[in-house]
């Protein structure tokens, strides 16, 4: 594929997504935008490929499931740390949230930890931080409370409609 069909079916991505919103923002720098976030994704796959031997495919993901795609391709996801982008994928695979440190201090670089675990697995998996900005795909994780218990339960979309 060349890059103008890569970064075409990015954009068509981001429409199906809701993420389309970005355009007005990116304004005349959008297809520079568009080759980042195209780059990025490919960083993604090849790093998940190297820890799980395994290609994940977020377009697939966007036309088997519109729900889980959607949330890959929200822009929150988009600009995370690759860290948080393999540990969203996992989640989305259907990994268990068993953990979520998060430290913020004014004037001081926030410290964020999610450790998941897989189905049928008694192995955690540790993602860190990389960067202050990885804080936001907080927004996105779910969460239900039962009795005194909080359980934090995926990673969604956000929807503005």
């Amino acid at each position: 594929m060349s890059a103008a069909i890569d970064t075409a079916i990015v954009k068509k991505a981001l429409e199906r997504a809701g993420a389309d919103w970005i355009f007005r923002y990116w304004g005349g720098d959008e297809a520079k935008h568009l080759g980042r976030v195209r780059s990025d994704i490919e960083k993604f796959r090849r790093e998940y490929r190297r820890r799980f031997r395994e290609t994940p495919d977020p377009y697939a993901l966007l036309d088997d499931n519109p729900v889980k795609g959607a949330a890959f391709f929200q822009i929150d996801t988009l600009q995370s740390s690759l860290e948080m982008k393999v540990m969203i994928w996992r989640i989305l695979l259907g990994c268990e949230i068993v953990g979520l440190d998060y430290h913020y201090e004014q004037g001081t670089t926030p410290n964020f930890t999610v450790r998941i675990r897989a189905p049928y697995s008694d192995e955690v998996e540790t993602y860190v931080a990389q960067s202050p900005g990885d804080f936001r795909v907080l927004r996105h994780f779910g969460f239900v409370q039962t009795d005194d218990q909080l359980f934090f339960q995926g990673y969604f979309a956000v929807r503005d409609k």
